[in-house]
């Protein structure tokens, strides 16, 4: 009986035959790593580094008691959307590095390819929860919170200029395409 070709998000399955031995092998294309100069655990290490700084900035900035953190519709929505954009850069990150040299076609498009994206929403909305927090208190003042507001924009700063960073580094990575 012929294998029903898989559709959507499971399309990947096609390329996983099973061989003469009864054992399942992937047979179609991967992602070979073609850095000239750099090896990919440098390259993983330095990228993992920027992803430590996004995340730990874009939660701190949350935890401290900046003004209008706690209770303000467009600083608190921007910087949740912008926390979950940090994980998801964190998760494609760790797929990366788990994947495998080379990397399957699908890890690859799930990875490589996502992560630029991801990483520059979390930048925007790293800017945008800066910019929210600039308008709260502009509108309501500082509450006597002046250092907490300093170290909220400086947080959200060194959140965004990662991310852009680390979008940069990722989508500047050399990958040789090969059918196996």
């Amino acid at each position: 009986m012929p294998r029903k070709e898989k559709k959507g998000r499971r399309a990947y399955l096609n390329d996983i035959k099973m061989n003469e031995s009864g054992k399942y092998v992937y047979e179609g294309t991967c992602y070979f790593w073609n850095e000239e100069g750099e090896s990919r655990c440098r390259v993983l290490v330095r990228l993992w580094i920027l992803c430590g700084v996004l995340v730990v900035a874009a939660v701190a900035a949350g935890c401290i008691p900046a003004p209008g953190m706690g209770n303000c519709i467009y600083l608190v929505l921007p910087y949740a959307l912008e926390v979950i954009a940090a994980v998801g850069v964190c998760w494609g990150l760790g797929r990366l590095t788990f994947g495998g040299d080379p990397l399957r076609e699908y890890v690859y498009q799930a990875t490589a390819e996502k992560i630029p994206g991801r990483s520059a929403l979390a930048a925007v909305l790293a800017v945008l929860t800066a910019a929210g927090e600039i308008i709260y208190v502009i509108q309501n003042g500082m509450q006597d919170d002046a250092g907490m507001f300093a170290l909220c924009l400086i947080l959200e700063g060194a959140a965004a200029v990662s991310a852009v960073y680390l979008r940069r580094v990722v989508s500047g990575l050399s990958w040789d395409k090969r059918r196996q």
